[in-house]
């Protein structure tokens, strides 16, 4: 099963038929999912499995952020957090249009996934390369 795109609410829109899920997700994790389901008389159980952290980077990984082509974001927190480590922009492939919002937000040029799933990325990422 794929949703017809990558969110969030088209998940919970078109999930096959359940009576109850369990939500394992990070701490920022938007409650859409969830109340969709819910609203589709599914019982939802969250569980927070891990947090979203900032971390320093080394002189090398720094140097990589400088010179990339082209930056996969798979989250928008992903592309806040490059954002914060340096003020290039380079072409950005993002997974969803949640995560391209956020990138443009932040003045990256986007290429977003027009299918959902790692397909879509890598076909986002071959036409941000030509």
């Amino acid at each position: 099963f794929v949703p017809p795109r990558a969110t969030a609410k088209d998940l919970a829109a078109t999930f096959p038929p359940a009576q109850r899920v369990l939500f394992v997700a990070g701490d920022l994790a938007g409650k859409d999912l969830e109340e969709g389901l819910e609203a589709r008389g599914v019982a939802v159980e969250r569980v927070e499995v891990y947090a979203t952290r900032e971390r320093e980077l080394s002189p090398e990984e720094l140097a990589l952020l400088e010179r990339a082509q082209v930056v996969a974001f798979f989250s928008p927190s992903a592309a806040g957090a490059y954002a914060l480590k340096t003020p290039r922009r380079p072409k950005a492939a993002c997974i969803g249009p949640s995560t391209a919002e956020e990138a443009r937000r932040l003045g990256f040029p986007v290429w977003e996934a027009k299918e959902p799933g790692l397909e879509g990325l890598f076909q986002a990422i071959l036409e941000a390369l030509s």
